[in-house]
């Protein structure tokens, strides 16, 4: 038998569509100027604070959604569900053990490829984020692409699609959406610009001639 919370939360028709909507119109809406600036330039400005605003666009949704299915009830269910940390033992092994395990398979790749060890007085910093130190860039890090984004990609649209689809597709739809929901940042973050799509739309400005990226002085982030 459904929770109450369960209840609340069940999907109303259409309650997939509000939350994409609100999620892109939200984030493409604050990334706007700094597609239009980036249009109009051949040299990229340094990323402005405005950039990590956007990054709450899949919560607003999630939460637009949930009171569309629900009203206050169902946001405040949704919360309940998305944020709780009511799991069994072995998850919380994966937990901790996963970020210990992430960083020494990065910090032993990039030693193996530059041919040295890492700098460490520079991990955890941006040059989006200049002057700050790793506690403050941590905390932004966690409420934009935690909170903001993975509140609504992981707490409300997968679990909403893992009810109509299994949870491969459910899991491989949701990858989807949050690579087209990143289109702009191909347009003006130089980190999504020294990858794939990034690399061909610079050479064009470049006359065609190929482009190869800069060499980070500092952690590039999201």
């Amino acid at each position: 038998m459904p929770s109450a919370v369960d209840t609340a939360v069940a999907g109303r028709r259409g309650s997939v569509v509000v939350y994409l909507v609100v999620a892109f119109g939200f984030t493409w809406l604050v990334w706007a100027p700094l597609v239009v600036a980036a249009l109009g330039s051949t040299e990229l400005p340094p990323v402005p604070l405005i950039f990590f605003v956007g990054s709450f666009g899949p919560l607003a949704g999630a939460v637009a959604a949930s009171a569309f299915s629900g009203g206050w009830r169902g946001v405040r269910a949704g919360a309940l569900r998305t944020f709780s940390v009511r799991f069994r033992g072995v998850w919380w092994w994966w937990a901790l053990g996963m970020p210990i395990a992430y960083f020494l398979i990065g910090y032993l790749t990039a030693a193996i490829v530059a041919g040295g060890w890492p700098d460490m007085t520079q991990f955890g910093l941006t040059e989006k984020l200049p002057g700050w130190n790793v506690a403050a860039v941590a905390v932004v890090w966690i409420l934009t692409f935690g909170l903001g984004e993975e509140a609504g990609w992981r707490g409300w649209l997968l679990p909403h699609l893992a009810e109509r689809l299994s949870t491969f597709w459910a899991a491989l739809t949701v990858a989807g959406v949050w690579i087209v929901w990143h289109a702009p940042a191909f347009v003006f973050n130089p980190t999504y610009r020294e990858m794939g799509p990034g690399i061909i739309w610079r050479s064009r400005e470049r006359g065609g001639a190929m482009h190869s990226p800069r060499a980070p002085s500092k952690q590039r982030g999201h």
